[in-house]
C-alpha cells in the first residue's frame, strides 16, 4: 500500500512538472495592446510592449492570456511573438562569427529574422553571405534563406534583417551558416 501511495505521489509530481514546464508564454510586440474580455469584446486593459504572458486558449487568430495580475482576456495573435523565439542568445558560426539577438517576426505570414553579427573571422569581406534554415518544434524545415552583409569588415558588428521563404510557423531552432565562395 505504501509502494503504491509513493508511487502515485511520484507520477503526480511528474505529471505537474511536465505541464508547467511545457506552458507557452507570449510577447507583446506591437506598441500597446488592447487586452479584451473575448475576441472583438470589450476592453479590460491596455497592455505594454514587451509584456510577457502565459498561453490559457487559442481560437482562431485570438489567444486568451493570463497577465502577472491573473487577469485573463483575448488579444489579436498577431500582435505577438513568441517567447521562447525572443531575442536568443549570442551563437558562434564556423568561421569566426558571432550572431547576437536573433529574432523571428510574423511578417504577414512570411518569415523575417533580424539580429546582429559579429565578424571574429580575421579577414573581411566584400559581402559575406549567411544561410538561415528554420525549423519547427518537430524539427521540420519551414523555412530557409540568407542574410547578406556588405563591407563586413574585421571585428565589426553589423544589424541584419532578411525575409526567409516559407510560411511562419513557431519556431524550434534554427541554422546560420556562412556560405562557401
Amino acid at each position: 500500500m505504501k509502494h503504491k501511495l509513493i508511487g502515485l505521489l511520484l507520477i503526480s509530481l511528474l505529471i505537474t512538472g511536465f505541464t508547467v514546464w511545457a506552458q507557452e508564454y507570449l510577447i507583446i510586440k506591437d506598441k500597446e495592446v488592447k487586452l479584451r474580455t473575448e475576441p472583438e469584446g470589450l476592453v479590460i486593459t491596455t497592455l505594454p510592449q514587451k509584456s510577457k504572458l502565459k498561453v490559457v486558449n487559442q481560437v482562431g487568430n485570438w489567444i486568451k492570456v493570463k497577465g502577472k495580475v491573473e487577469v485573463e482576456g483575448w488579444i489579436p495573435e498577431n500582435t505577438t511573438s513568441s517567447a521562447t523565439n525572443k531575442e536568443s542568445i549570442a551563437t558562434r558560426i564556423d568561421g569566426g562569427f558571432i550572431c547576437n539577438k536573433i529574432n523571428f517576426i510574423n511578417s504577414n505570414g512570411l518569415i523575417k529574422v533580424t539580429g546582429s553579427m559579429t565578424n571574429q573571422s580575421g579577414e573581411g569581406y566584400h559581402i559575406a553571405t549567411f544561410i538561415v534554415t528554420v525549423y519547427n518544434e518537430a524539427g521540420e524545415q519551414f523555412g530557409k534563406g540568407y542574410i547578406n552583409i556588405g563591407n563586413f569588415a574585421k571585428q565589426e558588428t553589423e544589424r541584419f534583417s532578411s525575409i526567409l521563404s516559407g510560411r511562419f510557423e513557431k519556431v524550434g531552432s534554427y541554422q546560420i551558416r556562412l556560405q562557401e565562395k
